[in-house]
Order: C-alpha cells, then structure tokens, then sequence
C-alpha cells in the first residue's frame, strides 16, 4: 500500500500535467478544447493522492477508500476528457 501511495499515485501526477501542458504547447496551431477538463481531472487526481498520503499514515479505512474512488473517477474523467480510452498498447 505504501509503495502505491508514495511512489506510483505520486509519480502520476507530473505526466498527467505534463501531457497537458503538451497538448497545449509544442507550436502547433491545433486547438484543442478538452485540456481544460484535462486541467481539472488532473488537479483531482493529486487533490486524491494527498488525501490517500494522510488517510493511509493514519490506518483510516474509510477515508482511504474514498480517496481511492476519487483518484479512480479523476483518471478515469482525465482519459475521457482526452479521448484516452481505447486499449492500453
């Protein structure tokens, strides 16, 4: 639980902003309109982590849960709002 907490959930959130921030960037003339939604799922996702950091030092099962079902809803809006759905490859 640890190592997902700290290591994996907290290594997400940099790329999904990154991504972001790529999409907008790169000196393309695309306009891409969904990045705001992008924007907030991912702020969602490490608003959720941090809650998960404090629920799980304080063995709060509840608390921890939830914060799961945030950062589950927040990447799952994330790849929506991108049209990152298909298939992992």
């Amino acid at each position: 639980v640890d190592e997902f907490v700290n290591k994996i959930a907290d290594d997400t959130v940099l790329p999904l902003k990154l991504y972001t921030s790529s999409l907008l960037g790169g000196g393309t003339n695309v306009k891409v309109t969904f990045t705001k939604d992008m924007s907030k799922a991912a702020d969602d996702f490490e608003k959720a982590q941090k809650v998960l950091v404090k629920a799980t030092k304080k063995k709060d099962k509840t608390a921890s849960s939830k914060a799961l079902e945030d950062l589950s809803e927040a990447l799952q809006s994330y790849r929506v709002a991108g049209r990152l759905t298909g298939a992992d490859a």
